[in-house]
């Protein structure tokens, strides 16, 4: 049985030698420079064949070649087909951003140009008004008259250019002009220039009460206590007439009693000039000031100013006095009988006496005029004519 299979071997290995003998042998196309010519030998009929079979063996190769070349023309296509469906979704990703921004200019459009409903206020507490004058004052720097102006303006250009805010803006203007006649109370209570006047008044105190505790000036204190005093000017001046009235009477007039301590006790001009324009800034704010000082020595210690200032011929000193005391007369109140312990019978003929002479030191005649003023004044305390007393 061995035997017979190795047979049956042997008979198959020979089989398929002999089927791959007879199998021809393909040769690859070769693109070599043909072989020079050779004198044929065949026959014209043999000749023939044999050219025609030549021709397709090289049109076979040919195609082979083209073959080969419209595959690489397919790859490449292919290729070219991948980047075409790249740059078209690189274009359709563009077309969408530009659809988006035209959507969203759109709808931008859209909103401007459509009218905004809002649930607007159209009533406001009555110190709104108020308020916005502190904060465009407090923001600005300017006066109350002007902080006041400007917030009119303001809110009427509004009310103006946008329509939708009319009502807004009729409702804040409304409570701007009550405002001026709400409680004094909480008009102080919102402004910030109060407290600032308080803290003036506390330094100027300190001044006074550091006076009363030596004798002599110190030259370094000069420059922030005229500080404090310009400040005072410029607020009082400045600032709110109500707020003004409340610093000023405050504990019953305790601050002016401050401010007349202090000028009896401060002999440098410098800060006298701006003590005296304090006191006659006050006596127009407030008038009640006047009957206020007229019980303290300011006037006596005013009188008392105009004699030295003669003797020293500072003419300055007298016109700043002179315009003071004019003020303070000029009311007609009636004056306690500590004012003529100064402003007696002869402290009048003294002052006649320099209206009619020609001052050397005043070239301008402004101390007669300023004299005579004064003397006016002074006579409205009584019934008669000065003179008869």
């Amino acid at each position: 049985m061995s035997k017979l299979n190795t047979h049956r071997q042997q008979v198959l290995n020979k089989e398929s030698e002999s089927s791959d003998a007879r199998k021809p042998e393909k040769k690859k196309p070769s693109r070599k420079a043909p072989p020079p010519p050779t004198v044929s030998t065949l026959s014209p009929t043999e000749s023939t064949t044999h050219d025609i079979v030549s021709r397709d063996e090289v049109a076979g190769d040919d195609n082979e070649v083209a073959g080969d070349d419209n595959e690489i023309a397919g790859d490449d296509n292919e290729v070219a087909g991948d980047d075409n469906e790249v740059a078209g979704d690189d274009n359709e990703v563009a077309g969408d951003d530009i659809d988006d921004d035209d959507k969203k200019e759109t709808d931008f459009e859209d909103k401007v140009s459509s009218p905004v409903q809002l649930a607007l206020p159209t009533s406001f507490e009555s110190s709104v008004g108020i308020r916005l004058v502190n904060a465009v004052r407090t923001q600005t720097g300017v006066s109350f008259t002007q902080s006041l102006a400007t917030a009119v303006a303001t809110l009427q250009f509004v009310r103006e250019e946008v329509p939708a805010l009319e009502t807004v803006m009729d409702a804040i203007i409304i409570s701007l002009h009550s405002s001026e006649a709400i409680d004094t109370e909480l008009k102080v209570a919102e402004s910030d220039d109060l407290q600032r006047l308080r803290f003036l008044f506390e330094r100027i105190t300190e001044c006074r009460d550091d006076r009363q505790e030596r004798s002599w000036a110190v030259r370094d204190d000069q420059g922030y206590i005229m500080e404090y005093l310009e400040e005072l000017l410029k607020l009082l001046n400045d600032a709110d007439p109500d707020v003004c009235k409340a610093a000023v009477q405050e504990n019953n007039y305790e601050n002016i009693l401050v401010l007349v301590d202090y000028y009896q006790m401060e002999m440098r001009w410098p800060i006298r000039f701006l003590l005296l324009q304090t006191f006659g800034l006050l006596f127009t704010l407030d008038p009640p000031v006047i009957g206020v000082c007229m019980n303290t020595v300011l006037p006596n210690v005013l009188g008392k100013d105009i004699q030295d200032s003669r003797l020293s011929k500072a003419l300055k000193n007298i016109l700043y006095v002179s315009q003071t005391c004019t003020m303070l007369f000029s009311t007609g109140e009636l004056v306690p009988l500590s004012v003529y312990d100064q402003w007696s019978a002869d402290f009048i003929f003294e002052l006649l006496d320099l209206i009619e002479e020609q001052l050397e030191w005043d070239p301008d005649e402004q101390v007669q005029d300023l004299l005579v003023n004064v003397l006016l004044s002074f006579n409205q305390h009584f019934p008669g004519n000065i003179c008869a007393h």
